[in-house]
């Protein structure tokens, strides 16, 4: 199956609470920005569906986008940045291997997505062909699964790793964030109850315990930059309940 998928939106402007200084002019709030989006994929069924993968190019269009910028008195606020542009791939696969209950799930981006024209602010000028903010050009990720199905409880034994590339925090500041990686185990099992079935499930998360960065900006001081880490190992477990 091929398709192709355009597509309109938009979001409304927000005003700024942003603390009034004369020295750093901010505007009151964003106006609305719109968005063009340009999808064309396609689903493959191959090998009697053992293998599905769907490959995806996309070129979306910014006119006016709303940006988060940083003021050089360390505060932040909104304004319309101008036009951008993001166009990329994604290729997501699942392969159902011979083994029975053991199948392999990746996922991959590629992402280019920047300003198109250079934006004056109160901390300077951001050129044309900034990398947006939070956007970065390459994400990973891979489940392994084995799902024992003839044993008591159908336990599910998953490895999940995710990769995330590097991007500014904010647009036009100097600090990146992401360029981690992150591997998690986890072990459910399902149990009939009278009423409803219980699923249990047993986690090791980010068991490599890596200090990357989900979000953060450069204030001008190592004293008062703002880091925001992504969560550190940790064990738990989850139980739910359904009918």
């Amino acid at each position: 199956m091929f398709y192709f998928l355009f597509s309109e939106g938009y979001r409304f402007g927000t005003p700024n609470s942003t603390i009034y200084n004369a020295a750093y002019p901010t505007p009151r709030g964003t106006r609305s920005d719109t968005l063009k989006n340009y999808e064309v994929g396609a689903r493959l069924n191959l090998f009697h569906h053992h293998l599905l993968i769907e490959p995806t190019l996309y070129w979306i269009d910014w006119s006016n986008m709303q940006a988060r910028l940083l003021r050089p008195d360390g505060l932040t606020y909104g304004a319309n940045v101008g036009a951008s542009v993001s166009r990329g791939a994604e290729l997501s696969a699942t392969w159902i291997t011979p083994i029975k209950g053991l199948q392999l799930r990746i996922n991959g981006t590629y992402d280019d997505a920047h300003t198109t024209q250079s934006v004056s602010t109160s901390g300077g000028v951001i050129p044309s062909g900034s990398q947006l903010a939070s956007s970065p050009k390459w994400q990973f990720s891979e489940i392994l699964s084995y799902a024992a199905v003839d044993l008591p409880h159908e336990p599910t034994l998953s490895i999940i790793h995710h990769y995330r590339g590097s991007a500014p925090g904010l647009l036009g500041n100097s600090m990146r964030i992401g360029n981690y990686n992150t591997v998690d185990f986890q072990l459910t099992g399902h149990f009939h109850v009278p009423k409803g079935q219980l699923d249990l499930s047993l986690y090791a998360k980010n068991v490599g315990n890596s200090h990357g960065l989900s979000m953060g900006y450069d204030n001008g001081s190592a004293l008062v930059n703002q880091y925001y880490f992504i969560p550190p190992q940790s064990v738990g477990m989850t139980l739910n309940w359904h009918l």
